[in-house]
């Protein structure tokens, strides 16, 4: 456990030392904590979110809100966002150091596992945090956070893919994106069949 908090707070005061941490010494019981309080910390956020309010604002109908006011309520959609990151992390790692080996004959899957693994829980808190600040500040604070939570894990990702494979920011940045981009594909892909003309 004390291998996680120095960790953690490597990852929000020091990142780049974090990065040499955990080159150093991988923990996979670390990046699984790290993963579960991430899922936690991601179901409580989504079920404090005005979303509803959201919705309308965008002008959906009332039929379509209490949906997702259920689904906020639901114990299944909790489970759902706490076994999320582990999904998440595992195919992104998994994709990467793929491509990493395919490319340029080098792995790094259980490093990777660890970094991505404590820059989304790093995120996760930078988001609750926006979420819980909206209440006395403006809702600009939200986005400033979740904003925020997006480039720190954009920039721990390219930093651990950089420092872990020994490649260039461009190339890291590259096969950093390359799980979100074939996710893309395949959800616009899947998108064009299910929901195309019958």
């Amino acid at each position: 456990m004390g291998y996680f908090i120095d960790l953690l707070f490597l990852f929000v005061r020091r990142p780049a030392e974090g990065i040499r941490r955990i080159r150093e010494r991988p923990s996979v019981l670390a990046a699984l904590i790290a993963l579960l309080l991430t899922g936690v910390i991601d179901a409580m956020s989504f079920r404090l979110m005005d979303i509803v309010g959201l919705l309308k604002s965008i002008g959906l109908t009332s039929q379509m809100t209490d949906a997702v006011t259920q689904a906020q309520q639901a114990p299944g959609t909790f489970w759902t966002f706490v076994t999320e990151p582990f999904v998440l992390v595992m195919l992104s790692v998994v994709v990467i150091d793929a491509v990493a080996q395919l490319v340029w004959k080098r792995t790094a899957a259980s490093r990777m596992y660890v970094a991505l693994s404590f820059s989304g829980l790093v995120g996760a808190v930078l988001r609750v945090i926006g979420i819980l600040m909206v209440g006395v500040a403006s809702g600009i604070v939200l986005d400033v956070f979740a904003y925020g939570a997006i480039l720190y894990v954009l920039v721990m990702g390219v930093l651990a893919v950089r420092f872990f494979y020994e490649k260039s920011t461009v190339k890291a940045l590259v096969l950093y994106l390359l799980p979100t981009l074939l996710g893309l594909g395949v959800l616009v892909l899947l998108t064009m069949t299910v929901g195309g003309p019958a």
